[in-house]
């Protein structure tokens, strides 16, 4: 798909774009087209706070009690984004509802209609918008919302790891800034401890009139909260963070740069790092999971030397580059920074060089680690090379290698740790591939089981990959302009039974779809069942 020439600006008080063609638009968001034009902070009109506007970023909480939803604002008719917090208990209790009334419907010809018990009515137009009813009105789930700059282009959740707090973190290429929440902790282990003053589903960012966020939680705006007087750079797009939640790096397209972020829990995050002169079109992050023999022995005299690494994909560039956090703690003050440790070439697919969305799975070494009764054990659990994934446009297909973790000895003690990257394998995708990520499926056992999930944003489709049987095993059919996706998996409380969702924001037409993936609902397994938010297509194409 080729960018189509636009331009955007802001006259007065309203906003105008001016695109080639809807395609543009995917083009746009999808291919890295730099922002050019006049956007005015919080001039023109002021966002929907309960309704989604070109959602590109999808996180649900670790506890599963809220959707964070990160709207781009991509054709300029408001003065920004937005970050909503949807309420998903009651999400999960209309799909269980659908669930049970699409079931009861297929069993007896004589039941209800299926939509019409569930409060919805039937759909009209499901090749257009997939699924047997209407969408679920979002008035209700929404319970907390705020404005931000235009063209947020992803969102993250992090977690303090000694005591309870977590933050949501947004890249927004408008501003450009790295837009930082802090929002409730509702992992399972804290019970019902929240470190939030607005509640289960408040999103603290200095919000001010209009309820949009203010100065203070925006990033790399003012070069004097920064040691080296840095900036953000323009386009940031892909981003990840460290297990602790303290190195976080973005990708910047056009500047061919990544930019790190050091996350200190009792201040605000602070820019601390550029990373320039990387290959063409940088674009999306993932954090390599620390070894946990490293985390054993820290703080120890027998500490290994490690640094946190992260792999990033290019869009122009046939290679992934491995890059490492340095904290700088010996120095005084620390001035923490990013290294280019390594790259690796793909040439497992003829060209290569349109890589997008980058996964890692650490589930077969996190569970030696988490059974490993002493330091020995540890270092074995190393060994384990942890399964890579990465979403490739150029062909469509999605790439499959390792990353293995490499123990330096001296004088037979183990002194030091780094990683080595390779590619193996390609699995064919349709055109258009652009995102991946892990999720589970609920088996026919009742248990959870691991899956690739790579989508095509231009099919229309996402595919699911099993890496035990090596396979695709199931193609899911969606809207259109698929682009984020996250997962909610646990046990319903009051049945016991597991579940397993896969939220879908759709890009074009501004809603989010449900994904059912428990394989013992076999009316719903598969397909997108449910809409959140009624579908609604960009003005340039109605």
């Amino acid at each position: 798909m080729q960018p189509s020439r636009f331009s955007l600006c802001r006259p007065r008080v309203l906003s105008c774009v001016r695109a080639g063609a809807r395609a543009g638009l995917a083009a746009a968001i999808l291919g890295g087209v730099a922002i050019a034009g006049c956007l005015a902070g919080a001039e023109g009109l002021t966002p929907p706070l309960d309704a989604f506007y070109f959602p590109t970023g999808l996180v649900v909480s670790a506890g599963g009690g809220a959707l964070y939803v990160a709207n781009s604002d991509f054709d300029l008719q408001y003065s920004g984004g937005t970050v909503q917090a949807i309420d998903l208990a009651a999400v999960r209790a209309q799909a269980f509802l659908l669930e049970d009334t699409l079931a009861a419907a297929a069993a007896d010809p004589n039941a209800p209609e299926a939509c019409r018990q569930a409060g919805l009515s039937k759909n009209d137009n499901p090749v257009l918008n997939p699924g047997p009813c209407t969408a679920m009105g979002v008035t209700g789930l929404v319970k907390g919302a705020v404005a931000i700059g235009a063209f947020a282009s992803g969102a993250i959740l992090v977690h303090r790891p000694d005591a309870p707090g977590a933050r949501l973190f947004v890249p927004v290429r408008g501003d450009p800034s790295v837009t930082f929440f802090d929002v409730s902790d509702d992992r399972p282990d804290l019970g019902d401890h929240r470190v939030c003053n607005g509640g289960p589903f408040c999103l603290e960012c200095s919000a001010g009139a209009g309820s949009r966020c203010g100065a203070p939680s925006r990033i790399g705006e003012d070069p004097g909260e920064s040691q080296r007087g840095l900036r953000l750079p323009l386009e940031p797009v892909g981003i990840a963070a460290d297990a602790r939640g303290e190195s976080i790096v973005t990708a910047h397209q056009t500047q061919d740069a990544a930019s790190l972020i050091v996350n200190r829990w009792d201040q605000k995050p602070v820019l601390e790092h550029h990373l320039s002169g990387l290959a063409s079109g940088p674009t999306d992050v993932v954090a390599l999971p620390v070894p946990g023999i490293v985390r054993a022995l820290q703080g120890s005299p027998d500490a290994l030397a490690y640094q946190p690494g992260f792999l990033l994909t290019y869009r122009a560039s046939p290679q992934l580059d491995l890059l490492r956090y340095e904290d700088d703690e010996q120095a005084a003050p620390e001035r923490p920074f990013l290294t280019r440790a390594g790259a690796v070439g793909i040439v497992i697919n003829e060209g290569g060089s349109d890589s997008r969305g980058v996964a890692i799975d650490p589930a077969e070494r996190l569970a030696c680690e988490a059974s490993a009764a002493n330091l020995e054990k540890l270092t074995e659990c190393a060994s384990i090379p942890l399964r890579l994934y990465v979403a490739s446009r150029a062909p469509a297909s999605l790439l499959i290698g390792e990353v293995r973790t490499e123990l330096v000895e001296l004088d037979g003690q183990e002194t030091g740790a780094f990683e080595t990257i390779n590619l193996y394998d390609s699995v064919p995708l349709s055109y258009g591939a652009s995102r991946v990520a892990l999720g589970h499926v609920i088996g026919e056992d009742g248990a959870p089981h691991l899956r690739v999930f790579a989508v095509a944003f231009d099919s229309r489709l996402i595919f699911s990959y099993d890496p035990v049987a090596r396979r695709v095993d199931a193609v899911i059919r969606t809207g259109r302009g698929p682009h984020a996706i996250a997962f909610d998996t646990g046990v319903d409380p009051e049945t016991q039974e597991p579940y397993s969702f896969m939220y879908v924001g759709h890009f074009t037409d501004s809603y989010i779809g449900v994904v059912d993936l428990n394989m013992n609902k076999p009316i719903t397994f598969g397909a997108m069942f449910l809409s959140l938010g009624q579908p609604m297509p960009p003005q340039e194409s109605n």
